[in-house]
């Protein structure tokens, strides 16, 4: 059984997380909620209840987690232009370089590109 209140125990978690051991579900299921509680349990004084090389290694873990978990879970990417058009990632990858200098014209954008001078190029550039 994990002693979460063990440092080496949430070390060996955090690696066993990272490189996707086999961890049974039951186990799993309820580690996020007691690692949060070794981060942030108090004495009656305010004090930090573990220590903190500890609750180090806890955040650790669930950063791991979390990670893992976003990559699981991607979400879908949007691009945010003057905050009154947005389209996501995946239509911008159909799009053709000719179609993506189309709507680059069309909201007044730029690349990024300029001519060696500090100046952005002309339509004609």
């Amino acid at each position: 059984m994990i002693d979460l209140t063990k440092r080496s125990d949430v070390r060996q978690l955090e690696t066993a997380v990272r490189h996707q051991w086999d961890i049974p579900d039951k186990t799993f299921a309820d580690l996020p909620a007691r690692l949060l509680e070794i981060v942030a349990a108090r004495d009656e004084d305010g004090s930090y209840q573990y220590g903190h090389r500890l609750r180090l290694s806890a955040i650790r873990c669930l950063i791991v987690m979390q990670g893992q978990n976003l990559a699981a879970n991607p979400a879908p990417q949007e691009l945010h232009v003057s905050q009154s058009f947005a389209f996501d990632m995946e239509t911008a990858a159909t799009m053709s370089r000719d179609e993506m200098a189309t709507v680059t014209r069309a909201l007044g954008l730029t690349n990024g590109r300029h001519n060696g001078n500090g100046e952005q190029p002309t339509a004609d550039d």
